[in-house]
């Protein structure tokens, strides 16, 4: 579950982390108010979504006056925004970061993660950071220097002097960096984090290492851990499917535009191919399981409809198991019920109550179009797109 910049610099300042004053609006009026109690010389202004690059393509905007720090704010707000992270489509502005300005004598890279293939944390540092890392990482003349962490116990305070030394930092600076890495690590074990990124991780007036920029992704199974996060969550609309998906099914979202309802993983991972095949994006992945209850596909349902993006949904299902072709039909028509599907729904049943869950769409008057393969959806699919 990855969160937006101002959730992530608020958990992280409990921990000791330096940031630039800052506070989310959701309006332009709260943005005007937000610049009044933001002591500065000029302010930024940040679109929030869930996606790296927002400078590069529009989403961090620089104002000299809190007069335009209300027009920017009213421009981001509602707007699409689109990077190379959101996919053609992009993501919709629903809230902005009012920050203090702040002049840098030098930015770099630093970031905590866990390596699931080593099973171990990974701290990576670099002499130069911001914009466009992934690019400047690929250049063999950008070093990126590696360090095994611990789970359970601190980073070594030597081997951290080493990194800051390699990093080009001066007595003062290299003393601030190992406790900021200390602060990294206890941050990312107890929040159940997976990863923490400082891009840029800033010198400020050449004594003080400040966050300008933060991502932050936390271990969506130990949410359970975290009262707190309630709150995070019911301000990040993609996180709150994340979480609903964990009562009865697999929810991944994706950048495309044709929502997806499917039954079993391995038909869920066929169905995306052969869209991608076809010039056809998926929106999302998701997976029922072979005993998903009505209720289940319900709550599926709705959750991938509730993306903005989703030009059709389709339902792919091969009745079998616990659950059958009709019991994927009731749950259809229950979130129909619950709330109106707006979109075109393309229908393709297979195996055990095929037939009988297509009389039940029929009998309840949902408009949706039947496919009987998988090619025969996809065309379908195409011409409504």
């Amino acid at each position: 579950m990855f969160v937006h910049e101002y959730q992530a610099k608020n958990l992280l300042s409990r921990y000791g982390f330096s940031f630039p004053s800052g506070e989310v609006a959701f309006s332009a009026d709260e943005a005007e108010v937000a610049a009044s109690r933001i002591d500065a010389d000029y302010w930024v202004v940040k679109a929030q979504i869930l996606a790296g690059d927002r400078g590069q393509f529009g989403g961090v905007k620089v104002a000299r006056t809190r007069a335009e720090v209300t027009t920017l704010a009213r421009t981001l707000l509602g707007s699409r925004l689109v990077t190379p992270q959101t996919g053609a489509a992009g993501l919709t502005v629903k809230s902005v970061y009012i920050e203090q300005g702040c002049d840098t004598d030098r930015e770099m890279y630093l970031a905590l993660l866990l390596d699931r293939y080593r099973r171990e944390l990974i701290l990576l540092a670099a002499a130069s950071g911001g914009s466009g890392i992934e690019t400047k990482i690929d250049d063999s003349a950008q070093p990126v220097h590696r360090l095994a962490v611990s789970v359970d116990a601190p980073p070594d305070q030597d081997n951290l002097a080493e990194l800051a030394r390699q990093m080009n930092l001066d007595e003062f600076l290299a003393s601030e960096f190992v406790e900021m890495c200390q602060q990294m690590h206890q941050a990312l074990v107890e929040l159940d984090a997976l990863s923490i990124e400082l891009n840029p991780l800033a010198v400020v007036g050449g004594t003080k290492l400040v966050g300008l920029d933060v991502k932050m992704e936390l271990d969506d199974n130990a949410l359970y851990r975290h009262e707190q996060y309630a709150e995070l969550l019911s301000l990040n609309q993609e996180s709150d499917r994340r979480l609903r998906a964990q009562s009865g099914y697999n929810y991944v979202s994706l950048h495309g535009d044709i929502g997806l309802l499917v039954g079993g993983a391995g038909l869920a991972l066929a169905t995306m191919d052969l869209l991608k095949l076809n010039g056809l994006e998926p929106a999302n992945f998701l997976d029922l399981p072979p005993i998903a209850s009505r209720s289940n596909v319900s709550d599926a349902c709705e959750t991938v409809v509730q993306n903005d993006s989703i030009k059709a949904l389709f339902v792919n299902v091969v009745g079998g198991g616990l659950t059958h072709c009709d019991t994927v039909a009731e749950g259809l028509i229950t979130a129909h019920m619950k709330s109106k599907i707006k979109k075109p729904i393309i229908v393709r049943f297979a195996g055990t109550k095929k037939e009988h869950g297509l009389t039940l769409l029929r009998n309840s008057r949902i408009p949706f179009e039947m496919a009987n393969t998988m090619q025969d959806a996809v065309e379908l699919l195409m011409k409504i797109r």
